[in-house]
């Protein structure tokens, strides 16, 4: 059909083209006088020579403009221009149903319900003025600017029925065309077999039939749809054998009207023992189950007991219904929510609502791709208080505890101070990714402290009370595990893993993490003195391009009092390692740094041999050599330029 943008049909100029169907081709159009909007549908044909059908064509056109309905798309005027048949009417800027939910889009049964509602009393007030739409489909569906819906093109296939004289078109209306209209008896439980098709198609994501129109056309003649359970294995019964009603192969079988095929498939929806909640409950439940009821499965028979108000730890009221593989909470925070399979199992095992978790907050959700590349969802819960507010909790403004799920690592939970510090790394996104364990108890550290710990994806979050949470990831981890974590000689974390404040003398950059540290060999070291133990200090663990090493007890105190990575000393570049006994039978331990060395013994402490002087220290044999261990640093001689260090010997 030949464009018409710019020409004027009527009183109306044509600016847009908005669609093309099988009898008609639409345009928007502006007024020419008034400027008002409209919808232009220029019909596929022309009447030149078939004027013995133009009377026919006028009444036909007159019975539908007749048709007043808050959801019906009126036609406000018709005509023929240039022997070409149109019709003005309204104009709705939605997109159509088909637009809106492309094929193959599977739809809740509460939002076919809300879609239903409307389009089923238009038919049957068109009905019960006598006229069959012959057309229903998604496609003459329509979403107006606030989102109702319309019903459109009422009476245009018989309109040009009436000037091509029963013209059969394949251009996918035959998807839901009944029996007795492929046989030319078109009749208003016809409608209602197209609307079933619609419903059929809506909650199972295809249509009953498929194939050439001839393919189709037979099957809805000879062959009994495939049951909805085949492709919705969960679905109610009831909801079926409605809709299986309703597309029954004579007009006897089917409903007495469209009205009673919606109101049949409504009273379907309602839920076994709805009556035990209250009414807002009830509905708020049932509305969640159609929203999700696939995965959730069958309603479990439930008693009044099952009905009972639970209370969280957060002191929310709410409603419980249990279903196969999972169960709906109804909340007077969060609404309605479901949990399903693993996130239900976890909340269940956690005594539901009234267990640490608390009620759900959020329907399972997509999550962001983890660092490591795992995808999965997780679910938000109020858990035993909210976190606090610099936390980003979206989509909900508070929670306290989350549910994370994936592929590789299952379902997990994360909550208290471990949850705190997870989401303040951004989460899945963060450098952690997903959670692969549930939170364990830790500890006792060396310093008899115990708390939890929580694996990550890329590293571990560690909580006690005394140290609060903080992550060991990284090459810092790889070191912390092989020191037996908690329990060995670094116990828990107090710091997460931060720069070190400026390069070394040596130009070197680094990384530095503090632990509580221990006892070593069952000997005090240093400062590490159990009940003298200060937390606001604690074991540095340095991780530069030489490594990762701690430095602790009396080497630790004599390398922070000289500034550590600032020093002339640099970076670590050695664990901690036993001394040679000296001559004089002094016992201890040596580290070595970019710049130096520092020895520790009972007798002297901690003293750093550097610059010069280290080289002939060396060569003389360190600490089993002549000199034995230093007493003390190295220091300007009087009268001298050159530097001496006191040792043993």
């Amino acid at each position: 059909m030949a464009d018409r943008i710019g020409q004027q049909l009527g009183n109306y100029r044509l600016y847009e083209d908005l669609g093309e169907g099988g009898f008609a081709k639409v345009y928007l159009g502006k007024h020419v006088y008034l400027g008002t909007l409209a919808a232009v549908k220029v019909l596929h044909t022309n009447l030149t020579n078939e004027h013995e059908h133009m009377e026919d064509f006028h009444k036909e056109a007159q019975l539908v403009a007749s048709l007043i309905h808050p959801h019906i798309i009126q036609v406000l005027d018709f005509g023929i221009e240039n022997e070409t048949p149109f019709l003005i009417m309204d104009y709705a800027p939605g997109r159509s149903l088909r637009q809106h939910h492309p094929k193959g889009t599977r739809l809740s049964l509460t939002t076919i319900l809300s879609y239903l509602k409307p389009l089923t009393s238009a038919l049957q007030y068109a009905h019960n003025k006598g006229l069959v739409h012959r057309d229903v489909k998604p496609g003459n569906m329509l979403l107006g600017a606030d989102d109702q819906t319309f019903l459109s093109d009422f009476g245009i296939s018989t309109i040009t029925n009436t000037l091509l004289q029963r013209r059969q078109d394949s251009s996918g209306t035959i998807t839901y065309m009944s029996p007795e209209q492929i046989q030319g008896a078109p009749r208003r439980a016809s409608d209602q077999y197209a609307l079933g098709i619609v419903v059929y198609e809506w909650l199972s994501g295809s249509p009953p039939f498929r194939g050439t129109w001839i393919e189709i056309a037979t099957q809805h003649q000879v062959t009994s749809p495939p049951p909805l359970r085949e492709k919705i294995p969960n679905i109610l019964p009831e909801v079926e054998r409605v809709v299986l009603k309703a597309l029954a192969k004579t007009p006897q079988e089917r409903f007495e009207s469209v009205l009673e095929f919606f109101e049949a498939l409504e009273n379907a929806s309602v839920l076994p023992n709805e009556s035990y909640y209250p009414l807002h409950v009830t509905l708020a439940i049932r509305t969640c189950y159609h929203e999700w009821g696939n995965g959730l499965g069958i309603p479990k028979d439930i008693g009044p007991n099952d009905a009972n108000v639970h209370t969280s730890p957060q002191k929310t009221s709410g409603y419980k219904r249990s279903f196969a593989n999972g169960a709906i909470y109804w909340s007077e925070r969060g609404g309605a929510q479901q949990t399903w399979w693993g996130f239900s199992t976890i909340h269940e095992h956690l005594q539901g609502a009234e267990g640490i978790l608390g009620f759900p907050l959020t329907p399972e959700l997509p999550v962001e791709p983890s660092p490591q590349g795992t995808k999965g969802v997780y679910q938000r819960f109020e858990g035993q208080w909210n976190y606090p507010d610099d936390i980003n909790t979206n989509p909900v403004e508070r929670c306290g505890e989350s549910l994370y799920y994936s592929e590789q690592h299952g379902s997990h939970p994360t909550y208290g101070g471990i949850g705190i510090c997870y989401e303040r790394q951004w989460g899945t996104a963060g450098a952690l990714g997903f959670p692969t364990s549930d939170e364990i108890d830790a500890g006792p550290s060396p310093h008899t402290t115990t708390g939890k710990c929580q694996h990550f994806e890329g590293g571990s979050i560690y909580w006690s009370w005394q140290t609060e949470a903080h992550t060991v990831q990284g090459e810092i981890a790889k070191l912390y595990d092989h020191l037996s974590g908690v329990t060995g000689r670094l116990g828990f974390p107090l710091s997460g893993e931060k720069p070190t404040t400026n390069p070394s003398p040596q130009g070197t950059t680094g990384t530095c993490q503090r632990f509580e540290g221990g006892l070593h060999d069952g000997l005090p070291i240093g400062d590490e003195r159990g009940d003298e133990w200060d937390y606001s200090k604690g074991v540095p663990v340095y991780s530069s391009k030489h490594g990762v090493y701690p430095v602790w007890g009396g080497i630790r105190r004599c390398y922070e009092s000289l500034g550590n990575t600032s020093s002339v000393l640099g970076f670590p570049t050695s664990l901690e390692m036993e001394a040679a006994k000296s001559p004089q039978g002094t016992t201890g331990w040596y580290q070595y740094f970019e710049g130096g060395i520092i020895f520790w013994s009972y007798n002297y402490g901690g003293v750093p041999v550097t610059g010069s002087i280290l080289v002939p220290y060396n060569e003389f044999g360190g600490t089993e050599g002549r000199f034995g261990f230093p007493k003390s640093p190295q220091k300007s001689a009087e009268r001298h330029r050159h530097m001496l260090l006191q040792d043993e010997g």
